[in-house]
């Protein structure tokens, strides 16, 4: 009986550390605000390995703005449209419109 309340004293732990570490949008939009350009970079692409694509295409719009002539993060909005957006049509045409402006 001890072993069964040690392991349900473990489980509830975790999944309660698991709850509390949950991301949130004003989380993400503060990082955003007050991280230096390689700490998004770095924020940003483990968002999107970790697939939460909303939060990274966040980052990668302050990146943007940071540095709105780089190749590879206009690579990285438009992946993570496609991810996000599902708008394959869409995505493609802003992709060309961003590159002509330039």
């Amino acid at each position: 009986m001890k072993t069964k309340s040690a392991i349900l004293a473990l489980l509830l732990t975790i999944s309660s550390g698991f709850v509390l570490s949950q991301l949130s949008e004003t989380s993400i939009r503060e990082i955003a605000s007050t991280a230096d350009q390689a700490e998004l970079i770095k924020e940003s692409s483990t968002l999107t390995k970790d697939e939460f694509f909303y939060f990274a295409e966040i980052l990668v719009d302050k990146l943007l703005e940071l540095e709105p002539n780089s190749p590879n993060l206009h690579y990285r909005k438009g992946f993570l449209r496609l991810k996000v957006q599902k708008d394959y049509t869409g995505v493609i045409s802003k992709t060309k419109q961003n590159s002509k402006e330039k």
